[in-house]
């Protein structure tokens, strides 16, 4: 099997856990989801790193990694996961997606500005691409919900600016997103890509039981539905297999394939918010059109070419 396939897969393995988050958040609320597809993504890593341990596969661990990993903890496995699920809550799984794949677009503009890069002319309009998607998004007259779609006009006010909201918390997932992947860059220089993700996860659910304790919110997490917790383990479980996909296809293929082939994810979600959920999350020509547009972006961004 070509190694570029494992960022496929590892896009469509995502877009499947996006598709049970969604599921999860009937009758729930985000941050019970950010718990409850921690836990199982920490069980697998850990596990998966023990396993790799025994085998005699090398784990590094110099403490030197360990400040920039819990960074990247706090950044992805708490505040870019808590603002996913509020996105997915407001405007679907399908439109989060597209815009949580923006990411390679805001690195590209770090690297302008702060490391005065240079962007190519491919770059440059794949930029142009990821916007005019991301604005077909904001300018979609519909909402992503059956009930919305059939709102009483005195309620469309709200149903606009709760859309505006999503897309907001979607963006500002994938700029927490980006920041996560810097610093947990610089830590990978020092410790395993496994034992690091198995850090980095561990680090986001103990930002996240400080601030439950501290406002005194414990009890939420243990009043979710038992059918929640059941979509929200596998979503966590997805999630971190596509992470763990993902790396197996950096170790012997080009980082600008694999990168660009997980970033299909899009183009999944929304495929399979169609067949799983398409009762409550419509999809309309303006959602296929922007997650074509925001992926071929996407696409020459990555490429850079």
């Amino acid at each position: 099997m070509p190694p570029e396939l494992m960022g496929l897969f590892s896009g469509i393995v995502m877009a499947l856990g996006n598709v049970a988050g969604r599921v999860g958040l009937r009758g729930s609320k985000p941050m019970e989801g950010v718990f409850w597809t921690l836990l199982p993504g920490i069980a697998i890593i850990v596990l998966a790193t023990i396993i790799l341990f025994l085998v005699g596969v090398p784990i590094p661990l110099d403490p030197r990694g360990l400040p920039y990993l819990i960074v990247a903890g706090f950044t992805s496995d708490l505040g870019a996961r808590l603002a996913f699920f509020h996105a997915i809550a407001r405007i679907g799984v399908s439109r989060t997606a597209q815009l949580r794949a923006v990411d390679p677009v805001i690195t590209a503009g770090i690297a302008v500005t702060w490391l005065s890069e240079k962007l190519t002319l491919a770059s440059s309009l794949g930029i142009v691409m990821v916007t005019a998607g991301v604005a077909i998004l904001a300018l979609e007259k519909s909402v992503p919900g059956g009930e919305g779609n059939n709102a009483l006009e005195s309620r469309k006010s709200l149903l606009s600016r709760e859309k505006t909201i999503g897309i907001l918390f979607g963006l500002l997932a994938s700029f927490l997103y980006v920041i996560s992947n810097l610093t947990a860059k610089v830590g990978m220089a020092y410790v395993s890509p496994y034992a690091g993700t198995a850090i980095r996860h561990i680090s986001g659910l103990i930002f996240l039981m400080l601030y439950l304790l501290f406002t005194r919110k414990t009890g939420e997490i243990r009043g979710v539905a038992s059918q929640s917790i059941r979509y929200y383990t596998l979503s966590g479980a997805l999630m971190t297999a596509s992470v763990l996909l993902f790396f197996i296809g950096l170790v012997s293929a080009p980082v600008s394939t694999t990168n660009a082939l997980k970033n299909t994810t899009p183009l999944w979600a929304t495929l399979f918010g169609y067949i799983f959920i398409r009762q409550e999350e419509r999809v309309t020509p303006q959602v296929l059109a922007s997650a074509a547009i925001i992926t071929a972006g996407v696409f020459l961004v990555v490429f850079k070419g």
